[in-house]
């Protein structure tokens, strides 16, 4: 492969891997917020975001 082709490709991707990390990262911050409050919470809240990235899928897609 091309150096120059795999600089213009990784460079190409950054913005797109920065999307997805920051994507994931708010529902990892909200998580570790709502173990801070119990267990109950904590289920309630990923089941809520497992909930709502399935139906999100579902419509979106």
């Amino acid at each position: 492969m091309d150096m120059e082709e795999a600089k213009e490709q990784v460079l190409f991707s950054v913005p797109m891997i920065i999307t997805n990390v920051s994507y994931y990262s708010i529902t990892l911050i909200s998580v570790m917020f709502a173990g801070h409050l119990g267990d109950l919470e904590l289920a309630s809240s990923t089941l809520a975001n497992s909930w709502a990235v399935v139906t999100g899928l579902a419509l979106v897609v």
